[in-house]
């Protein structure tokens, strides 16, 4: 009853989460730092006649929504669209989304695809596109409503679960035992995002069953600002005051690469890494035997390439035989990086 009580609290905690600082309980008021939206731009050669579909993303210089982009324009080229794309540089600038989807229905979209920042306050938004007979394509995150059309994206209960699972076979394989009492930590994304949430909540449901008693997740969650440097600063404070911690896990993109940035830096070959996604920061650690480190990768390319394809489907009034595709994840370690499929998946990074 305990840990019940505990995970209903955690979750409850993961959705109000704040700034970590340097006390001891790594909590303090946030601080909304200004975003930057991007115009848009052509991610294809633009032709008459041809449909004109709009992508929106989270954060343009991520490594992950440029690959949705390459993705995009591969499947605008090949079915005939064109296709443009701009965003935030902030995963919790849900104002910036409004205002480009705004943009989108003034330019004459034919359709628009989204990757949501915040999963309540852009239901408007997409309930105005809908209302100009504008298509919406959803992908990475799902919304709290069903004005959308279509959703691709990793079903991030799942996803959660297969890291808390990575999690304790890496700290069994490091040498760590059930009869040992060991902490590790967790940083947290955008807590208005419900995938960052969805992953949280599969994290603890499978750790709290499968992990053994005296394996503990501590009670303060960092919280990611957005901001690489200073996330990662975030992480190296809390590691320096918590010495008992054995394993960090990043819930996205922007908290793993401050994780794995802090770990290298810091030459932390003794703690556990398990991240989300591909980046240069956590392939340094995963293609090193001095590191243990994971990722849960996302099929992302498969999401731009099948949403622009609905997007087109949906234009031609033909709607899609389902609401919502699981694109799946592979996870991502030192035995697994050559493998062929994990090989085809990262090509597309």
């Amino acid at each position: 009853m305990k840990r019940l009580f505990s995970f209903f609290l955690i979750i409850i905690l993961s959705l109000s989460l704040t700034a970590c600082t340097t006390d001891s309980l790594f909590v303090a008021e946030s601080t909304e730092r200004e975003s930057v939206i991007t115009e848009f731009s052509a991610l294809s050669e633009i032709k008459e006649g041809q449909s004109n579909i709009y992508l929106i993303v989270k954060v343009v210089s991520s490594s992950y929504w440029q690959s949705i982009a390459k993705a995009v324009k591969a499947a605008g080229i090949s079915e005939g669209c064109n296709v443009f794309w701009a965003g935030t540089d902030n995963d919790s600038d849900w104002k910036g989304q409004k205002v480009l989807v705004e943009e989108a229905i003034e330019k004459g979209a034919d359709a628009i695809i989204l990757a949501p920042n915040d999963s309540v306050k852009l239901g408007e938004s997409i309930k105005k596109a809908k209302e100009n007979g504008i298509p919406v394509v959803l992908v990475d995150t799902i919304v709290n409503n069903d004005s959308f059309d279509v959703c691709f994206m990793t079903e991030n209960i799942l996803a959660g679960k297969s890291a808390a699972e990575e999690m304790i076979i890496q700290l069994e394989n490091s040498g760590h035992t059930s009869d040992e009492d060991l902490v590790i930590s967790i940083m947290a994304g955008n807590s208005s995002s419900q995938t960052v949430n969805e992953r949280l909540a599969g994290f603890y449901q499978y750790w709290m069953k499968n992990a053994p008693e005296k394996w503990h997740i501590s009670d303060n969650l960092m919280s990611a600002e957005g901001d690489i440097a200073v996330d990662a600063r975030t992480v190296e404070v809390f590691l320096e005051t918590n010495k008992n911690i054995v394993g960090v896990f990043g819930t996205n993109n922007g908290p793993t690469q401050a994780i794995a940035k802090t770990i290298a830096d810091n030459e932390r070959r003794d703690l556990v890494v398990v991240g989300f996604d591909f980046s240069d920061d956590i392939k340094k650690l995963v293609v090193s035997e001095d590191y243990t480190a994971s990722t849960i990768v996302q099929r992302q390319f498969d999401m731009g390439y099948r949403a622009v394809v609905a997007a087109k489907e949906l234009i031609a009034d033909s709607k899609p035989a389902l609401k919502y595709y699981d694109t799946g994840v592979i996870v991502v370690n030192y035995d697994t990086y050559q493998d062929e499929d994990v090989q085809n998946v990262l090509a597309n990074y």
